[in-house]
């Protein structure tokens, strides 16, 4: 499951959120492990309203296992 929100540059920091539920049909079977890990993609610029990311500008880190 991807979960995307890009954000604009701007000068002050700011904290976000995501939030991610699964359907009540695909929940994780008894004794299942949910690994959870965001990745940043950096965006050099917009071409045609999407995004345009260089190759190599981003990092991704494991958040959790449940």
């Amino acid at each position: 499951m991807t979960v995307s929100d890009w954000m604009s540059v701007i000068q002050t920091p700011i904290d976000f959120q995501q939030k991610v539920a699964f359907k009540e049909n695909e929940l994780p079977r008894e004794k299942s492990a949910v690994g959870v890990v965001m990745g940043l993609e950096f965006a050099s610029g917009m071409d045609w309203g999407t995004p345009y990311v260089v190759k190599d500008h981003g990092t991704a880190a494991v958040i959790a296992i449940f």
